[in-house]
């Protein structure tokens, strides 16, 4: 006998009730009862009977909530789909049958989560649905399922509709890329130049999944003329191919400075795929690159910064240059040489005395004076960490900064001074307009004259 609380009014007393069969499973009277409430319409409730329905080990439950797919309730249908997806290869038989029985909106439903589980299974039955209905987005959802599946002999059924319709042709092209094999390369490469760029950009893509070294070579030719919009998933292919094969490439020198030209164009994603492309050239200075593309990426900057570690000077000697751009990274650059000099303090003494940081130092003074509120206060740091004595001097760039925190972020550069160098500026700051700033410079002063 099913116990009353599921019929409660109240949405708590439904939900334990749910979760008291979390450790009993129910019997079957009380299973079709339970599956009912996934038209509930109270969020906790409708979460613990996906926890129910998910971990139960019934094979009956998939063949008992499909028909909800139907439901005129759009989030009924999306929280029965959740919990058919969730219970992945258990729902394929039910989903399968259930292709003949819905109206087109439930065969797309219904394939879609086919094609999410994954599951082979049910490749011909979508074939045929592919084959004998007219419903574009049906249409579609069977393309993108036979593509998840990785069913190869579906590859015969997919490639007539690259020609039915032209909005078909990006989904036929990532399901073919999904499913691979030599045939369907031979058919990328052989509709690559007869198409627009879009299309061109999926068949790049596939490539980049299921090319071999004849596509790599095809890639790379492609690279040298390829429109701007093109270059990053090139060289993502390229990379992609070169990784799986253990291939050895080598681009021109014409091509490499195309790929550094656009360096700034090229989506985030595609940047640590360019880079390694064009670090195969001896004959491209990577310094510049690695420059532009500083703090991009988290993991490529542990390279870079590995690399301006053991090229030092050079680095120093191309970074005012870089700086005067007033590029996005510019902070990034000022901490990070900032770690250099606490780590390797000597060779930046050694720098110092030969006069490779003279240009370093002018232009930290030049970005004191930047429009940017973090650039100037991250310069007068650096530049603290750089030349004191030039810091000092410097120092009234600051005192009239505009921004508050920017003047107390002087006053604590100025605390790690001698107080004989620190005192005449510290009092200047102890008349400042700002309360919070003659306060902390009235406290320094006093910790002076107490030491």
């Amino acid at each position: 006998m099913v116990n009353s609380n599921l019929y409660s009014n109240d949405a708590d007393v439904r939900r334990q009730e749910i979760e008291k069969y979390f450790y009993e499973a129910p019997d079957e009277e009380t299973l079709l009862k339970l599956v009912k409430l996934v038209e509930d319409p109270d969020k906790g409730v409708r979460n613990s009977l996906s926890i129910l329905l998910t971990t139960l080990d019934n094979p009956s439950i998939p063949g008992l909530i499909t028909g909800y797919v139907s439901s005129g309730n759009i989030s009924v249908r999306n929280f029965v789909g959740d919990i058919l997806l969730k219970n992945g290869n258990k729902s394929v038989k039910a989903l399968s049958d259930y292709i003949d029985a819905g109206n087109n909106d439930d065969k797309k439903f219904v394939i879609d989560i086919l094609g999410l589980i994954g599951n082979p299974e049910p490749a011909e039955k979508v074939i045929e649905v592919l084959k004998t209905n007219k419903d574009f987005n049906v249409i579609l959802a069977c393309l993108e399922c036979l593509g998840n599946l990785k069913y190869e002999p579906a590859v015969r059924h997919i490639t007539p509709f690259y020609k039915v319709n032209d909005l078909y042709k990006p989904t036929v092209i990532e399901a073919l890329g999904k499913i691979g094999s030599g045939s369907v390369q031979d058919f990328l490469l052989h509709i690559y130049r007869s198409e627009d760029e879009l299309t061109r950009y999926a068949i790049i893509e596939s490539l980049g999944i299921i090319g071999n070294t004849n596509a790599l070579g095809i890639l790379i030719s492609e690279l040298k003329n390829a429109d701007p919009f093109l270059v990053g998933p090139l060289v993502q292919s390229i990379f992609n191919i070169k990784s799986n094969f253990e291939a050895k490439i080598l681009i021109d020198d014409k091509t490499a400075n195309k790929i550094i030209l656009l360096i700034d164009a090229i989506e985030k994603k595609y940047i640590n795929a360019a880079l390694n492309v064009v670090s195969n050239n001896p004959d491209i200075d990577l310094l510049p690159v690695y420059l532009k593309v500083f703090s991009i990426n988290l993991e490529l900057d542990e390279r870079i910064k590995t690399f301006f570690a053991d090229n030092l000077e050079e680095f120093i000697l191309k970074v005012p240059d870089y700086l005067k751009r007033g590029n996005k990274n510019n902070v990034e650059l000022f901490t990070f040489i900032k770690e250099l000099i606490f780590v390797g303090n000597n060779q930046f003494e050694q720098l110092k005395l030969n006069g490779s940081l003279n240009t370093l130092i002018d232009e930290l003074v030049e970005q004191m004076k930047s429009e940017n509120d973090e650039v100037r206060t991250s310069a007068c740091d650096l530049l603290f960490s750089v030349d004191e004595v030039r810091a000092i001097d410097s120092c009234d760039l600051i005192i009239t900064d505009p921004n508050v925190w920017n003047r107390l972020n002087l006053l604590d550069n100025l605390s790690n001074l001698d107080p004989c160098k620190s005192e005449s500026i510290i009092k200047q700051l102890a008349e400042d307009d700002e309360e919070i700033v003659r306060e902390r410079a009235a406290f320094l002063l006093d910790q002076q004259l107490s030491n």
